[in-house]
């Protein structure tokens, strides 16, 4: 898919699934599964999953009858993501999108939030997506606007991005030296207290 998953380790789910989820991505979640909402039967493929968060809305919004299997490149994020409450009827699975371990036609619709900005291969893993629908499937997929649309997640991004090769090697057990960091960063642009800053992503639909 990417690079090296090694960051992906320790304590970094956690610590993504604590404190970026609920602020970056949870409220892009909902948007995607109400994108669902009033299909009654069939599967649904999520690729990139990472915790779970869309995973959780899909749970949450669609109904018994409707197979939802969720997908990422990296263990230990599945690991945190089924230890997630109800998520009993989720068909967990590791799977690099550029090489989906599926046959041809087996989705009803294909999601993805934020992860199709990190294929190293876009177009291999369109195509891959393409293949595994059913005719008439659908291909759902969140990306971020432009840096300067998300002030928040610029910032994070720049301090992470500093911080990178110390984490790399740390960062199991010391998420709050990462948390500290952002936070500092934070404060200093947008001052203490309660933050307004524009966030702003562009969710794509595409038919087989």
């Amino acid at each position: 898919m990417s690079g090296p998953i090694r960051l992906f380790v320790g304590s970094y789910p956690e610590f993504y699934d604590r404190l970026l989820v609920p602020v970056l991505f949870a409220p892009y979640a909902r948007i995607l599964a109400e994108r669902l909402r009033g299909m009654t039967v069939g599967n649904v493929l999520e690729i990139a999953a990472g915790t779970g968060v869309v995973t959780r809305a899909l749970v949450h919004t669609l109904p018994e009858a409707v197979n939802i299997r969720a997908t990422d490149l990296n263990p230990p994020m599945l690991d945190r993501a089924r230890s997630h409450a109800g998520m009993d009827r989720v068909h967990w699975q590791q799977a690099d999108a550029l090489a989906l371990p599926f046959g041809e036609h087996e989705f009803d619709c294909a999601i993805c939030q934020f992860g199709v900005m990190f294929f190293a291969d876009k177009r291999a893993a369109f195509h891959e997506t393409f293949r595994v629908l059913k005719q008439g499937g659908r291909f759902l997929f969140i990306v971020w606007d432009r840096e300067e649309e998300v002030g928040i997640r610029s910032v994070a991004a720049e301090v992470i991005g500093i911080l990178r090769t110390h984490i790399e090697q740390h960062a199991p057990g010391r998420p709050e030296e990462i948390t500290n960091a952002v936070a500092d960063a934070l404060a200093e642009k947008f001052g203490a207290g309660p933050i307004d800053a524009p966030m702003q992503a562009i969710l794509f639909t595409a038919s087989r």
